[in-house]
């Protein structure tokens, strides 16, 4: 039985044109770090940010809170992904 779920998605970047398998790589080892987060990939080629919480127990400031985590975990990935990569800022 499936329970009733908040998922939120942070569009982030479209896949770098070079360097894909260190960026895959670098996906990877921080999903290794999220707790909660998941960093995916959308076809045909957008990186997004997908946070997923059952509704059960959930508080409205803690839908506020998460939803303002988001943003800035969002901006922070989007900065390395630029810097790093050269990738493109999704524009969704």
């Amino acid at each position: 039985e499936f329970a009733d779920c908040m998922s939120i998605v942070a569009w982030l970047v479209t896949l770098p044109n070079h360097n894909l398998l260190p960026f895959y790589r670098r996906l990877l080892r921080m999903n290794s770090g999220l707790t909660g987060n998941a960093l995916c990939l959308l076809e045909p080629d957008q990186v997004v940010l997908r946070h997923s919480r059952p509704l059960l127990g959930l508080e409205g400031r803690e839908i506020t809170d998460t939803i303002q985590n988001i943003i800035t975990r969002a901006s922070a990935l989007i900065d390395i992904f630029v810097e790093e990569f050269d990738a493109n800022p999704s524009r969704f």
